[in-house]
């Protein structure tokens, strides 16, 4: 049964197929021939459109000739006859063209004289005579120049031509009509071709639904039913059979699942296994080059299990596991003191400890060690067991020793450059107060009015070399940590004010006025190191006239904020001077660092001035920073904070600096008594004393 149904299908299929190929041949034949009377008759067509706007040109060119020439005729202007005569020659050249071109026809335009029917070429032969009688007159007429052509001659040629013209004119209508006439044919032959073939494609597929694919559906329909009912007791014996399927699947499943979890549960073990040894080798390994061991110290029997590792740090190169009494061996009592206390701290506290001890290794080598002692507790709070890491730390030790060694030697030299630093400054201050006083005796005693400005710069340089050695004492003394800071009261505007008076000089030689305009919201006396604030103020000040050459110096100084007992203050110090570039405002604060190289060519200095403020601001607790524009100016600010004082009694009354109240016209006959060791400092003074008529004695 089987076999026939298939053999019944298959023929089935086969008809089917031959009917659809035969099927899908006819209306590929039908549509290659629709294509192709299609464009036959559209290059027909095409053709007809072409003589159509032929004929339709030589209408207007026709009639065009006549209207230039009845122009060129009665114009009298010169100009306008030689650009119609020139026009007429053009225009007939086109008229000419078209004329060949309806006769002979065109390729290069797709005009093939070939195709046109007999009554067109009736009408174009017709066409020829009155051509050739508006070809004569103008024949001469073209060879001719503008000038050889008389009015009476052009009214002969205009007279000739316009009677030729109206009958080719009459002529030319009838050709552009025969021509849309043919055109409409042609087209409705076109119509009429579409739908023949259109109407043989419909019946084409009529036939073949009606004659082939009918007789197919029944066929098919047929062969599914006789199908369907085998189908039908396919499934039944198919349903039983699934079944017996599942019942033996579920078994075969049951029986793989328990057979894979046994060997997932094998093959677990066997990665554990390889995993524990790896783990194992991998910190041997590790152990071994970082010089580490581990043991194991158990407390009921007080003994060591020592690693293989352990007893390769301990020296011993055998394989041999490496005994208590071998580790005893190589300990003095004292270094086995240390090891039994950090045991018995780790024990008694349960935490972990840390003990370092020196041996003498099995091959005789001296050896630190450091140990780690971890307490193993139970659940009941008891340690049962310690374990621990020991590691040889010998090189540690020689680097801890050499840091050591090296750190004295650093704070020795740091002691012993403050030292003679110190000592050198001392020792240069002393013949520099004898330059300067003997600088100052000489312009005193100076007769001549020529060395006065040798004095001046001698004088100058003194005092500029005397600044140098001060600001290496300071930096020496900030660097070495011997900088103390003093609590005085002092009240901040009279301290800027004295500030101000210092520098009024030195700023008037320069044409810079200094402005402060004194704050009137401080009500009170403030605490802090006055000598060491001055000192900032000053080389702030300082550097401001030095590095400004127009333009004017402020001071001022704000209250940033205030508590019960404290007030912290802003100083500022602005300038018009050179300015410092954005990139470089970062380290100008360096130590002997300057914002240009060419800055102390120029200005001078050494850069350790803005150095020392920074430190001395930051030993106080304060923070120092700028604002400045390249070639515009820089304003340098810094915070401060004060104790409180007594409150100030008179704001009223601007506080002036104390002064000696005992006025001394002179010092003559008066007893002194100098008290000074260096010979040339002697000397200085006595000068001084003698030209005052003191009474000394040294």
């Amino acid at each position: 049964y089987l076999m026939t149904t298939a053999s019944n299908g298959n023929k089935v299929l086969s008809r089917i197929r031959r009917s659809y190929v035969l099927a899908l041949g006819i209306l590929i034949l039908i549509s290659f021939g629709k294509e192709i009377v299609s464009v036959y008759l559209y290059d027909n067509i095409t053709e007809n459109s072409q003589l159509i706007n032929i004929a339709g040109k030589q209408r207007m060119l026709s009639q065009r000739l006549v209207k230039e020439l009845a122009i060129f005729t009665y114009t009298d202007d010169p100009l306008l006859r030689i650009s119609r005569f020139d026009s007429l020659k053009q225009t007939y050249k086109k008229f000419k063209k078209g004329h060949l071109a309806l006769k002979y026809g065109d390729k290069s335009i797709g005009l093939l004289p070939s195709i046109k029917s007999d009554s067109i070429e009736f009408l174009i032969t017709e066409l020829q005579k009155p051509f050739e009688q508006i070809e004569f007159y103008f024949v001469g007429f073209m060879d001719q120049n503008i000038n050889s052509v008389s009015p009476e001659n052009a009214r002969q040629i205009l007279v000739g031509v316009a009677s030729a013209e109206q009958e080719y004119l009459a002529i030319a209508s009838n050709i552009t009509r025969a021509f849309a006439q043919e055109a409409i044919v042609k087209i409705n032959w076109l119509k009429n071709a579409e739908l023949i073939l259109f109407l043989l494609t419909i019946l084409v597929i009529i036939i073949e639904a009606v004659f082939i694919f009918l007789p197919l559906e029944r066929a098919a329909s047929a062969f599914l039913k006789t199908n369907e009912d085998f189908q039908f007791a396919l499934e039944a014996k198919n349903a039983e059979l699934e079944c017996k399927m599942k019942e033996i699947v579920s078994t075969n499943n049951s029986l793989l699942k328990s057979e894979q979890d046994l060997q997932e549960t094998l093959n677990f073990t066997l990665k554990l296994k390889e995993a524990v040894k790896e783990r194992e080798r991998q910190l041997e390994e590790a152990q071994a080059t970082s010089k580490i061991g581990d043991f194991i110290y158990d407390v009921g029997l007080s003994e060591f299990k020592w690693s293989r590792n352990a007893g390769l740090i301990f020296g011993e190169l055998t394989a041999k596991p490496f005994s208590n009494q071998q580790f005893y061996a190589m300990l003095s009592p004292t270094e086995l003191q240390k090891i039994e206390n950090g045991i018995a701290v780790s024990y008694e506290k349960g935490t972990v400890e840390i003990a370092e001890f020196s041996m003498y290794g099995a091959d005789g080598k001296y050896r630190w060690m450091k140990c780690i002692l971890k307490p193993i507790i139970d659940n009941n709070g008891i340690c049962y067991t310690i374990i621990g890491t020991i590691q040889d730390i010998s090189n540690e030790f020689e680097i801890r020793a050499e840091l050591n060694r090296a750190r004295e030697e650093a704070e020795a030299a740091v002691i012993a450059k403050s030292q003679f630093l110190s000592t050198m400054s001392h020792e240069i201050r002393t013949p520099m107060n004898a330059v300067l006083g003997f600088t100052q005796l000489l312009k005193l005693q100076n007769k001549q009015g020529d060395l006065d400005d040798n004095l001046n710069v001698l004088e100058y340089s003194a005092n500029h070399l005397l600044s140098l050695i001060n600001d290496i004492l300071d930096f020496s003394k900030i660097e070495s940590g011997k900088l103390s800071f003093e609590k005085t009261e002092f009240n901040p505007t009279v301290l800027l004010n004295n500030i101000l008076k210092m520098f009024q000089l030195s700023a008037e030689e320069k044409g810079l006025p200094i402005y402060f305009e004194p704050s009137d919201q401080l009500d009170r006396y403030l605490l802090g190191d006055t000598i060491r604030l001055t000192q900032i103020l000053t080389n702030l000040v300082g550097n401001a006239i030095k590095f400004t050459e127009s333009g004017s110096i402020r001071l001022d100084f704000v209250i940033e904020s205030e508590t019960d007992s404290h007030l912290e203050l802003v100083f500022s110090v602005a300038d018009t001077g050179i300015g410092i570039p954005e990139h470089l405002t970062s380290q100008i604060f360096y130590s002997f660092t300057q914002a240009k190289a060419e800055t102390t060519r120029i200005y001078g200095g050494t850069g350790l001035g803005l150095s020392i403020c920074k430190r001395l601001v930051e030993l106080q607790g304060g923070e120092i920073w700028l604002e400045s524009i390249e070639g515009q100016g820089s304003v340098f600010y810094f915070s401060l904070a004060f104790e409180k004082g007594n409150l100030i009694k008179n704001d009223n009354a601007p506080e002036q600096v104390v002064e000696n109240q005992l006025e001394i016209k002179s010092l003559a006959s008066k007893n002194i008594l100098l008290v000074e060791d260096n010979a040339i400092n002697q000397l200085v003074a006595k000068q001084f004393l003698n030209r005052w008529q003191v009474n000394y004695h040294i």
